[in-house]
């Protein structure tokens, strides 16, 4: 909160902005060619993950980002002269898409194909264009089928053992129970993970109901939900201060439409902003985000926007 904070507060210029934007998407590319080279011929880890960034849930939530802010810096881009340039972006955003595919999360391919879909309609006016990079989203999804990608490996293993949600159900269940303990203030961040077995069974029988074991998981410390984990540590208080970010961050993003439209840079600082939003709070739903590096970087793509349209609504009342 605090470098998205500072970020949306300096005053950088047009041409600092998009060199912090691009170098954060160039980032991602050495620690995603390392994760690929583990997983892939190293056979060092299970699935594809970043660096730093490290379990396969929370490095697809930042690749989904950087996706987005990617695909949003091509759509900016391309009635740009240069083609080299084009070229590069299209290649980036085809490096992505297919690492996301390569992974093993279904809701962060689900919001990448969300934020494809999006932006094609919201910027690209010419119809041709659209369709054209709609279907050829299409045909990338459409290889997962042929070939053997992590979501689709993922996907038949889930529905071979019944197990749609992945055991996220009894995980949700003792995070609803333990939001049941202090309901107006919760149990603390981060207390989530000292929920035990014991706890929710004296809470349960408490209410004079037949605890089952079965229903619950305890195996997790963490809630696998953005939303339940917020409203069991933070209490309902906590949440509605959630909730008023969460809605504020969307009123940015629906004021500045409009103004998103009138220049390259305003497009793309929008694309990147909204791509962190439906990012940490869709995947939130099955995930627990906002939190660590994707967090960081969410809020990263937050400053830069806020940033920029300070900076601009100075100019207008400069030239007033």
């Amino acid at each position: 909160m605090s470098i998205g904070w500072l970020i949306s507060r300096s005053k950088y210029s047009s041409k600092q902005l998009g060199w912090v934007f691009f170098i954060t998407i160039l980032s991602t590319l050495p620690p995603l060619c390392l994760g690929i080279f583990q997983y892939l011929i190293l056979h060092t880890k299970s699935s594809l993950e970043l660096h730093s960034i490290g379990h396969v849930n929370h490095s697809a939530i930042y690749l989904t980002m950087i996706f987005g802010a990617t695909f949003g810096l091509l759509l900016s881009f391309l009635k740009d002269s240069n083609t080299i340039k084009k070229n590069f972006l299209i290649l980036l955003t085809i490096i992505f898409f297919m690492a996301l595919l390569l992974g093993g999360s279904r809701a962060a391919v689900g919001i990448a194909i969300i934020l494809t879909i999006l932006f094609s309609l919201i910027f690209v006016r010419n119809l041709r264009v659209r369709l054209l990079l709609i279907s050829f989203l299409t045909l990338l999804i459409l290889q997962t089928f042929f070939l053997s990608s992590g979501v689709m490996q993922r996907q038949l293993q889930l529905q071979s053992t019944n197990q749609t949600l992945n055991g996220r159900a009894e995980i949700w269940h003792v995070t609803i129970e333990a939001a049941r303990l202090y309901p107006l203030f919760g149990i603390g961040i981060d207390n989530r993970a000292f929920v035990t077995e014991d706890i929710i069974k004296k809470s349960v029988e408490s209410r004079h109901e037949i605890f089952n074991k079965d229903y619950y998981d305890f195996h997790f410390k963490h809630s696998h939900s953005f939303y339940l984990a917020n409203i069991a540590e933070r209490g309902i208080l906590g949440f509605i201060v959630t909730l008023c970010f969460i809605l504020m961050w969307l009123q940015s993003l629906t004021k500045s439409y409009s103004q998103a439209k009138l220049d390259n840079q305003s497009a793309y600082l929008w694309m990147g902003s909204m791509s962190a939003w439906l990012a940490t709070f869709g995947i939130g739903f099955v995930n627990t985000t906002f939190h660590h590096e994707h967090g960081i970087l969410a809020c990263l793509f937050l400053g830069l926007h806020l940033s920029y349209l300070n900076t601009h609504r100075i100019k207008l009342k400069r030239k007033l």
